[in-house]
């Protein structure tokens, strides 16, 4: 028999005319940086945004003490997971990357 179908994706983000221009930013010039952690509903959601999209972008696992240190030095604020940047520009959070989107 046929494998099982995949699971349904945990979120779902339908296309709209925001997210493709966040895709048409994200040429080879703009860089996407996604600091995160395990067992992070946000990053996740964040990270699997970016996936469904076919947007680039790189993860930094700020359970590394180094990695951790390398944001506190950019963003001295960060409280909270995931923190985005684009083009060294820092977006915030998974909120804060819905509403850039959506301006």
């Amino acid at each position: 028999p046929p494998p099982p179908p995949p699971p349904p994706p945990l979120f779902f983000f339908p296309p709209t005319p925001a997210t493709a221009r966040l895709r048409s930013l994200v040429g080879s010039e703009m860089c996407i940086r996604d600091s995160s952690k395990s067992n992070c509903v946000f990053c996740d959601k964040a990270k699997y945004y970016f996936d469904q999209n076919d947007i680039t972008y790189q993860e930094y696992n700020v359970e590394i003490p180094e990695t951790f240190q390398i944001l506190m030095e950019r963003n001295p604020n960060a409280r909270t997971m995931p923190q985005i940047f684009i083009d060294d520009k820092l977006i915030g959070g998974y909120t804060d990357l819905m509403e850039f989107v959506n301006e």
